[in-house]
């Protein structure tokens, strides 16, 4: 297993942790299993957040879900 996590940091203090941990054994599969996090770290001048935390168990669900609200943005 290899787990690689990456903290996003916004003008407007939020801090959100993404964490994504996968097999080391490869897979032929279009969208294999693996697992996915984001966590609030720190909350900023945005005290509504919400979900707080967000799992994924493959990475075409985070795909989907990520282009879904950066569409609801526009």
């Amino acid at each position: 297993m290899t787990l690689r996590q990456r903290d996003y940091r916004f003008d407007n203090g939020v801090v959100i942790r993404r964490g994504i941990e996968v097999d080391d054994y490869p897979s032929e599969q279009a969208c294999s299993e693996c697992w996915i996090t984001y966590e609030v770290m720190a909350l900023g001048e945005s005290p509504g957040i919400e979900p707080m935390s967000k799992s994924f168990d493959n990475a075409c669900r985070e795909a989907y879900w990520l282009r879904y609200h950066s569409d609801l943005l526009i």
